[in-house]
C-alpha cells in the first residue's frame, strides 16, 4: 500500500484484502461473474485488475 487510503472519501464499506496468484499482474481469484442480478457462466478462475483498466474484456472462448 502506497500513500494510505481513506474509507470515509473513498469507499461506502470495508477493503477486502486478496493474496496474489501472480507477482507480475495484480491476479486475483474469481469465483464467479455477474452483470447486475444476470450470471455469466465463465471458465476462468482468475482476473486481472489495474487502476488504469478502463475495459474489462473475457475471451468468448472461456465463456461456459
Amino acid at each position: 500500500m502506497i500513500g494510505g487510503y481513506n474509507l470515509n472519501a473513498h469507499s461506502q464499506g470495508s477493503i477486502i484484502w486478496h493474496d496474489l496468484f501472480d507477482t507480475n499482474y495484480w491476479t486475483l481469484p474469481m469465483t464467479d461473474v455477474s452483470y447486475g442480478s444476470v450470471p455469466i457462466p465463465v471458465k476462468v478462475d482468475q482476473l486481472i485488475v489495474d487502476t488504469g483498466t478502463s475495459l474489462t474484456l473475457i475471451p468468448s472462448q472461456d465463456f461456459n
